[in-house]
């Protein structure tokens, strides 16, 4: 399966971090090109956020290094830091999170990664595709990051949702990285209409919020 487009290498899953420590990423810049990184605490505020601007080097694949500082009002949080890129309308395209623990004092607890590929992968449609009839029907693979169900989404440049469904997805077993799935999206449209269809699972833990999405376009005929 593919690389991540967006991929956390460290700190993992529930590191115990101080302030600043060293994030260390894979990133593919898309869409605007900017790449935006941000630790939510667990009131859904945004500690801290930065934006890399990547805009001349669009659709490579580059190692990034930023330093991330953080002030806690108490002696530990649990946090979220998330990596995601938009295209020209604001949608994303891209995210990937992983949930940490934010120290005031100690010894920082580095925790190797725990996801390498892309959770959600599909085989039909292909991007660019027009689809018509009033259903797209997505055919592909999946690796939950959690217990919590696939989400699929239609969404036009305006930002407006044009079809969604949800799919429970089993873990994979066996020798298998990914699940097989099938599901289909009702919409509704008057004309061609260009749309983004986006694969996201929302948080099974304190903090809510997306933490894995992908997407592509797609042309929608009524």
């Amino acid at each position: 399966p593919p690389a991540l487009a967006l991929r956390i290498q460290r700190p993992g899953l529930f590191s115990r971090l101080t302030s600043p420590f060293r994030m260390e990423a894979q990133v593919r810049p898309e869409g605007d090109g900017w790449i935006w990184i941000e630790l939510v605490g667990e009131d859904e505020r945004i500690i801290t956020s930065q934006r890399l601007d990547y805009r001349n080097f669009l659709g490579r694949r580059l190692w990034v290094y930023p330093l991330i500082h953080f002030e806690i009002p108490g002696a530990a949080e649990t946090a979220r830091l998330r990596v995601y890129s938009r295209d020209l309308f604001g949608r994303l395209i891209s995210l990937s999170s992983v949930d940490l623990v934010l120290l005031a004092v100690g010894e920082n607890e580095i925790n190797p990664p725990l996801l390498y590929w892309e959770p959600y992968l599909v085989r039909i449609p292909f991007p660019d595709q027009v689809v018509a009839g009033g259903t797209v029907l997505v055919v592909g693979l999946g690796r939950p990051v959690n217990q919590t169900p696939l989400i699929f989404e239609l969404i036009d440049e305006a930002g407006n949702v044009l079809g969604s469904a949800r799919l429970m997805v089993p873990e994979p077993s066996g020798d298998l990285s990914h699940t097989p799935y099938q599901v289909s999206i009702p919409y509704a449209v008057q004309e061609l209409t260009p749309v983004r269809l986006t694969i996201r699972q929302e948080s099974a833990e304190r903090i809510p919020g997306t933490v894995a999405l992908t997407s592509f376009l797609l042309y929608l005929q009524p």
